[in-house]
This record gives structure tokens, sequence and C-alpha cells, in this order.
């Protein structure tokens, strides 16, 4: 354009478009579709369009129906999705815009291109109520029907007669107890009337109590057949049933129909009996207590026994029945009781006092009024003196008569004879003596010699004759003794022995005059030790040089105790296996240390102060002192060799050196175009898991087999991770087909672990890396049964 002439540029929007402004260097410089300016210079004018909005509404009918959503503004050409929800008991029917159906889809999708204003029409539900009566002769029900989603409505139960009404249930739980059940109706239902027989309780009783038993009391219902019983106990017999004192039945068995509560009463009547009681004999005594008694009466009977006779027993029928005087039982039928009586005996014990100073005849049994005689005789050094009854003399005689009327106890008092014992040395000086004097016939005598310093004692003598060469004499006096004890002079034996013989020497033995000094030593064997020495069992001295006086023969005995030595052991380490053979051995002794290996560890060695003394499982040694020994173990260790199939198949983690008993975990993660399938060995599957964790009890050779997938490109399934290397977030980009089931795993390319499982819908996830160590990870992303595999480097 020349310089100076009026320019007028139009714009016209496209449809879906509408014009904006129009600007120069991105500065408005005018707002009409035509803009009419003076050319003075070069210009560059931009006409500036944008997209036109339109307004979407949308509305539930009836509102309470249900929900709508998809409301809002949108651009010229936008994908518009709107959805009905239904409320329960409403059902979605379609969409209308201005009356007219537009769709019958609940999400109903379309382009925007224009303003629109859409109903979703949604219609009320019926639902059909079902009662019925359980059982169907119980009763009557009402309420059956077709109603609208809401109605309120009622349902009622009649009994029919002997019938209850129980509750109202519904797929067998109870809803109701009540006859009329009002609900609001928000589905379809089936209601049971559940009805009951009526039941009365049936009571009866016995008059007297004791006077019999009733049954067929209980819970009956309505119609059932009832039969009550009386049966008489014994002394009783049945008379009637009455109900409300009404005699309605003479008979035991009462039978009738069950249509109430009833309550009856069983009459009985008691019977009565003779009870005779007679004394037997006549003379012995006299009874009370015979008559006629009604049956279940307490009777007692008494016996009164005469002079010189006693009470034994009641009878019947020659059976005793009773011990006691009075007898009292209850009457059950007629009886006739004998009291038995017997004439009293005495007993009249005689004793010799004492025992030993002779006999005693006479004593025993007697009835009342005999005669009784008893007499003693003496024995050998005892003297009859008299007869005493409790320390009253009766008689000086041997024989002694009196006539019986009680029990008696008589001593017959002899005195025992007295001799004089004379004892004396020979010589004099060669000892003492001891144990004279006067003593009782029968008396144990004991003299005692006691040599003096340099004597020994000889004998006893009597008359010139030995009588004993004890030092101490005993004897019982029966005469006058005289008796001489013997001594002379003595030289002593020394005698030493070992014990054992071959536990050490001995040295000092031999003979030796009175008062000398003799010192005795011993000295031990190889693997033994002196203990001490003892005389006739009894310890004299603890030291193995042992001095003291003669005075006397005596045979030492030098102990000594062949050395003992503790063995101990223990397993290194403590839980590899077990050990036998350790305690306490003898010098010399052959000790058997047995070490047995726990399920996962190998015996090594026997070693003492770090030392080996033997690889051998049994350790067999003479004991010369005391040890301590470890059985040293190591634990078993097992590889683990990991394989592919195919080998470009996937990657495989987890391989390498374990210990006996500890747990593996392997992991197999597929490459792009490859799926997981299983863990084998040999050919034979263990697991479908691509984590399969084990216990490590040999070695073991897996393979990891992966399947080619076909058809991956199917899915379209594109996966990115960044940023890599990573140092917090890793994004993850998906690109699948819609409704996809995606999962995605985050494992450690070393060591198979799996740190992050998540299963997602979103097309990109945020995972926080910034716990994990530094290395490498390999993030799977798996959907419908395919996956992709990336690797990522994890950073601080």
């Amino acid at each position: 354009y020349q310089y100076g002439t009026e320019v007028t540029l139009s714009a016209t929007a496209n449809e879906g478009y509408m014009f904006e402004n129009w600007t120069e260097g991105g500065q408005e410089v005018c707002a009409d579709d035509d803009y009419t300016f003076e050319v003075t210079s070069d210009r560059v004018l931009v006409a500036n369009f944008v997209l036109e909005t339109y307004e979407i509404q949308v509305s539930a009918n009836p509102e309470n129906g249900g929900t709508v959503s998809g409301e809002g503004t949108y651009q010229h050409g936008d994908d518009v999705t709107v959805v009905a929800t239904n409320n329960e008991g409403y059902a979605f029917v379609n969409w209308t815009e201005d009356g007219e159906i537009v769709s019958e889809d609940a999400t109903y999708t379309f382009e925007a291109y224009s303003n629109r204003n859409l109903v979703a029409e949604f219609s009320i539900e019926s639902y059909n109520i079902v009662v019925a009566a359980n059982p169907s002769i119980g009763g009557s029900v009402s309420g059956s029907g077709n109603y609208q989603y809401g109605t309120e409505i009622t349902l009622s139960a009649t009994a029919n007669e002997g019938y209850l009404f129980q509750n109202w249930t519904e797929s067998g739980q109870e809803i109701s107890d009540d006859e009329d059940y009002t609900f609001e109706v928000t589905c379809s239902r089936v209601l049971i009337a559940n009805f009951v027989l009526k039941t009365y309780e049936i009571e009866v009783a016995a008059n007297p109590e004791n006077g019999g038993t009733v049954s067929g009391d209980g819970t009956y219902q309505h119609g059932d057949v009832v039969t009550v019983s009386a049966v008489a106990n014994e002394g009783y017999s049945f008379q009637n049933w009455k109900e409300n004192g009404e005699i309605i039945s003479e008979d035991a068995d009462y039978t009738f129909v069950a249509t109430s509560d009833r309550t009856f009463l069983a009459d009985f009547l008691i019977e009565s009996f003779d009870i005779v009681a007679v004394a037997s004999p006549e003379i012995g005594g006299s009874v009370s207590g015979s008559g006629v008694y009604t049956y279940g009466t307490v009777v007692s009977l008494l016996a009164y026994a005469n002079v010189g006779y006693s009470f034994e027993n009641w009878t019947e029928d020659d059976e005793v029945v009773c011990a006691d005087e009075e007898y009292s039982f209850t009457v059950t039928s007629s009886r006739t009781l004998t009291a038995n009586f017997v004439i009293n005996t005495y007993t009249v014990e005689v004793v010799a006092n004492p025992a030993e100073g002779g006999e005693v005849n006479g004593g025993g049994e007697y009835q009342h009024g005999e005669n009784v005689t008893v007499t003693a005789i003496e024995n050998e050094g005892y003297t009859f003196q008299n007869w005493t009854e409790n320390g009253e003399e009766l008689s000086t005689d041997l024989s002694y008569s009196f006539e019986v009327f009680t029990s008696r106890s008589l001593q017959a008092n002899f005195e025992i004879d007295t001799y004089y014992i004379y004892v004396s040395a020979n010589p004099a000086e060669g000892g003492s003596v001891t144990g004279e004097g006067e003593y009782e016939f029968g008396e144990t005598v004991v003299v005692e010699a006691i040599a003096n310093e340099g004597y020994v004692f000889q004998n006893w003598t009597e008359n010139e004759e030995v009588v004993s060469s004890e030092t101490l004499y005993s004897f019982e006096a029966t005469a006058t003794r005289n008796l001489s004890a013997n001594f002379e002079l003595n030289v002593f034996e020394i005698t030493l022995s070992a014990n054992p013989a071959v536990g050490g020497s001995v040295t000092g033995g031999g003979q030796y005059l009175s008062g000398e000094t003799a010192i005795v030593e011993a000295v031990a064997n190889d693997g033994y030790t002196f203990k001490n020495w003892t005389e006739n069992g009894s310890l004299v001295c603890a030291y193995s040089v042992y001095s003291f006086e003669v005075t006397c023969s005596r045979n030492l005995v030098a102990n000594f105790s062949l050395n003992k030595y503790d063995i101990t052991a223990e397993a290194n380490p403590e839980n590899a296996g077990t050990l036998e053979g350790m305690g306490e051995y003898y010098h010399f002794e052959t000790a058997t240390l047995t070490a047995t290996v726990n399920e996962g560890y190998v015996f090594e060695n026997w070693s003492e102060n770090d030392s080996v003394v033997s690889t051998d499982e049994v350790y067999i040694f003479n004991v010369s002192g005391e040890r301590h020994l470890i059985a040293n173990f190591s634990l078993l260790t097992f590889e683990v060799v990991l394989h592919a199939d195919p080998e470009d198949g996937g990657e495989v983690s987890g391989a390498g050196i374990y210990n006996y008993g500890e747990t593996a975990t392997v992991v197999a993660l597929p490459n792009d175009g490859y799926a997981f399938d299983s863990w084998t060995i040999n050919g034979d599957v263990v697991s479908e898991q691509s984590e399969y964790s084990f216990v490590i009890y040999e070695d073991v050779e897996l393979t990891a087999i992966f399947s080619d997938v076909d058809g991956i490109a199917d899915y379209q399934m594109n996966v990115d991770v960044y940023p890599n290397p990573v140092q917090s977030i890793l994004s993850v980009e998906i690109e699948n087909e819609a409704g996809s089931d995606v999962t995605v795993y985050v494992y450690g390319l070393e060591n198979g672990k799996l740190y992050y499982i998540n299963k997602v819908s979103d097309s990109e996830v945020k995972i926080n890396v910034s716990e994990l160590a530094s290395g490498s990870y390999v993030v799977k992303v798996v959907m419908n049964g395919h996956c992709i595999t990336k690797k990522f480097i994890k950073q601080k």
C-alpha cells in the first residue's frame, strides 16, 4: 500500500472458532473483526481466533431417581461424557434432550458443537413380597403382593387354635417376633411366619409324699396323649387321682389328651403291723415295747438284764438284728423279736511279781458264784512272799481259794536271792580290777581287769581254774564267787601294711618294748596319693610320718588313693554336635570321648590348648591328669547354580554359596518379548513364582524357564523410566491399552530382592527410591501376562 492509503483488514472466523482481536508485536491494536487504519509504515498484523466454548448441562428426572455427572464448559470438538447412576430402588431409562431420546446408555459420549441440556430419565422399581405360614396348619398370613420401592407395608400372622405365633424369618434368619411386621420395601422378599404348637405343664404329686411315686409330669404339646402313673411305696396302697379336690380316676394309670395346664394328686393309704418282744431265758431279764404300729413308725424295744445276767442281743428268726439293749427300727411289717440274756462270766487274772520269780495257776473265765483256787510255784533263786490284790495282802499261802462274783486281778509276790562277788589282781602291781559287790540272782555281773603300764592281762581264774581270757568277763549271779585277774610283763608288735598294696610302701614296723617310741612312714607310688593311717578302720594320723609311744601291739594301715582327674570337653560351635565320655577318671584309666555330628555340620578334629590332638571322632587316651578338649566342627556349605532357558529369555539372580539350613531366594526377570514360566530342577517344576525361596540342604541347580510371548506388540505397551540415573523420584511412563491390568515391580539386579510392587491404572507412576542403596535395579511392568523390564541406576 502507498503511504497514506486507508486500509481495512477483515477477519472471518471458521466454524467452531471466534475472532478475538488484532495484535501487532504481541500487543492488541483492535478488537473488531474489521480493522481500518492509514498506512504510514510496513506492518505485520495477526488476527487471533479462539475455539468456541459450550455449556453442557445435565439433570435427573425425577431428582431422587439417581445422580448425574459430566456437566461443565467444553471447547468446540471436545469429547464429552455424561454419566447417569441410578439410586437404590430406581433404574436408568435413557438420556433425553428437549423431550427427545438421545441415548439409552447410562454413559453417553459425544463431541461438543453447541450448548446442550440433557436429562437422565429414571423409573422407580417394584418388588414382589411373598409370605407363607410354617407349618401351613399353624395359622394364616396376609400382606403378599407387588410394591413399589420405598412403600411401607405391614404383614400380619394369625395363629390357629392350639398354635402360637413364634416369629417372622427370612432365609432362616429371625427378623421380627411381632405378629404384625411393618417395613419399607427395598427389594423382593420371601418371609415365613413361623408357628409352634402350644405346650402345657402337667404336674403330679403324691399324698402323702412318702406314700408312693408318681410319673408322667412334664411339658406336652397341644393334643398329646398323656398318661400319669402312681406306684405305691412299701406299706402304702394307691386310692385315687384327684384334681382340684375332685376324684377323677381310681386307676393308677390315668390317660387323657393335653389341652391345658393340669395338676393331679395321687392319694395313698398307710398300713399297720404287730410288733411282739420276748425275753430268753425268762429268768435272764425283761422286755418292753410290744404293740400295734403304723408303717414307717419308729419303734424302740428295751431289754433289762436281771442280777447275774447280761443282755447279749436281739434276734429275729434266730438271726441277730441288734447288739444294743435298746433296739430302734422303722416298722415295715409285723415282727417277733427275742431279747437274749446270758449268765455273767468273770475273768480271774493271776500274775507273778516279778514275772521271773515263779509260776501262777488258776486264772481264767468263771461264771457268777463259782469257787476258784489260785496257786503260786517258786522259780530257782526266788522265794514266795504272799498273794495281794490292789496292794492289799490276801494270803501268805501258796494256794488261795475264794467264790467269784466279779472279775479279779491277783498278784503272787516273790523275792529274789542275792550273792557276793569278790575280785583281786595277781600280782597286785600288774593291774587293777573292778566289779566286786553284791548282786541279785540272775543279775549280769561284769568284772574288768586293767593292766598297768608294761603289763598285759592273761586271764581270769577261780579256784586256779581259768574261767575267761577276756579283760571284761560277764556272767549271771547264781552263787557267791572269788575271782583272780592274772597279769604279766609285755613286748608289743607293730605291724604295718599298705592299702592298696600297689599304692605305696611303709617302713617302721617291728617289735617294741612298752613305752618305746615308734616312727612309721608311708611313701606313695606314682599315680597314688597318701591319705592317712588307720587302725581297725579308725583314723589315727593324717600325716605320712606317724610317731607314737608303744603301749600295746598295733596293726597300722597306710591308706593310699588312686588319683582321679576331670576330663571335660565342649563342642565348637556349641550346636554343631553332641559329645559323650566326659567325667572323672582314675590315673591310667582309658577315656573314650565320642563326637557325634549334628545335621548340617562335619567333624574337623579334637584340640587342646589350640593344638590338634586327634582327627578321629572317637578319641581314646590313657588318663594321667586333668584335660579340657574341644571338638571342632564346621558348617556344611552348598552351591546354588542358576541358568536361564533360553539364555536371552531373562536375567536370574540369587546364585552363590550358602550355609546348611540358610534360606536362599532366587529371582527370575524376563527380558522384553519373554514371560517367566517356572523354576525347574532336572526338568521338574519346583515353583511357578518368579521369586522363589527355599532352605539349603544340598547343592541346588535351578533353571528359570522363559517363554517367547507372541503378539506383545498387540498390547501397544511401551515403558520408559526417567531420570536414569535417579536419586529420589523415579517416573515410570506406561503406554498401554485402556482397561488393562498392569502391575509394576522394582527388583535389585544383583540380589534379586523385591523392593516395590503396585497394581496401577495410571499411565505414569511415581516411585520414591531415595531409601535404596546405590546400585543397579530393574523395573518390571506386567500387563495381561506379558512383561517389559527396564534397568536403572540409583545414585546417592
